[in-house]
């Protein structure tokens, strides 16, 4: 039985041998907290490409994600969820139209992700 853990962006210049360990070690406290484990027949894969991405976004010449926030992590959500709801009822308020808010964005600007619009 093989189990592939494959990590995301930003990963380059990371150790690898420590990166898998860290994964590993986080499955097996939550399989843990489940009263579950690994079967001991488990072979854990973890290619590792972080460096040689990076190494290819250089030679493209493409801008690097650094900045870019993370996903998921839920640290900010309480204060996301008051932020967008200030900012709706401002827009509610002054009686702002989608083409006005866009007018006021800085150049490049990441706006919400849909079918609708995929920046």
């Amino acid at each position: 039985m093989r189990l592939l853990l494959v990590h995301g962006r930003a990963q380059g210049g990371k150790d690898s041998v420590a990166l898998k360990q860290e994964w590993i070690d986080a499955l097996n406290d939550g399989l843990a907290a489940t009263g579950l484990g690994l079967p001991g027949n488990v072979q854990i894969d973890f290619p590792f490409y972080g460096d040689i991405l990076d190494a290819e976004v250089e030679r493209m010449a493409m801008p690097h994600v650094s900045g870019a926030g993370a996903m998921g992590t839920g640290e900010t959500d309480e204060y996301s969820r008051f932020l967008a709801a200030a900012l709706t009822e401002i827009q509610a308020v002054e009686q702002l139209d989608e083409d006005a808010i866009r007018a006021e964005m800085p150049a490049g600007a990441v706006g919400e992700m849909g079918p609708a619009n995929w920046e």
